[in-house]
């Protein structure tokens, strides 16, 4: 696949319900012949705008995280249908570095909020080539992704805030 774009979701929500979404996500994996763009889930009215490529799940204690590739461009949407779906919320982040994709999405209570890194945040990160460590404002990060990481729950903060929406709720 052409452009990867590398994303992570973690699901959360009751175990029964988390268990479907493991085993949808485990049959997407396992289904064969797989579909040379990726699989998608059976309960979509139709195709996904993105495909769900070289899948790997993880059952954790009270939550499903599943990694993941699509050509090109993230799939937030379709993670909201999924969420929909089997009544969870989630929390995904993405990163495609050759078009400078880096974002991150929650979904809670029927509410989607999605950020992403522009020209603009990308040209107030620093690098300390003495330190060798990445600088945005006052903090300081020993990787360019910690930066990336600490911007998009900034971004997703602040949204949460100007719609007076909290996930404590």
């Amino acid at each position: 696949m052409a452009n990867h774009v590398f994303n992570e979701v973690e699901f959360r929500g009751p175990a029964g319900q988390l268990m479907m979404a493991a085993d949808l996500f485990q049959k997407m994996e396992d289904c064969i012949p797989r579909n040379e763009e990726g699989q998608w889930p059976p309960f979509f009215i139709e195709a996904p705008k993105r495909f769900f490529a070289d899948i790997d799940v993880a059952h954790l204690p009270g939550s499903l995280k599943v990694d993941y590739q699509t050509d090109w461009i993230p799939n937030p949407e379709d993670l909201v249908t999924i969420a929909v779906h089997f009544d969870l919320s989630f929390e995904s982040s993405y990163i495609e570095h050759g078009n400078g994709y880096y974002g991150a999405c929650r979904y809670q209570e029927g509410k989607f909020l999605h950020a992403w890194i522009e020209d603009d945040d990308l040209l107030l990160i620093g690098y300390d080539p003495g330190h060798e460590h990445y600088t945005f404002g006052d903090k300081v990060f020993k990787y360019q992704g910690e930066c990336h990481n600490h911007i998009l729950k900034e971004k997703l903060d602040t949204l949460e805030k100007s719609v007076g929406y909290s996930r404590s709720r």
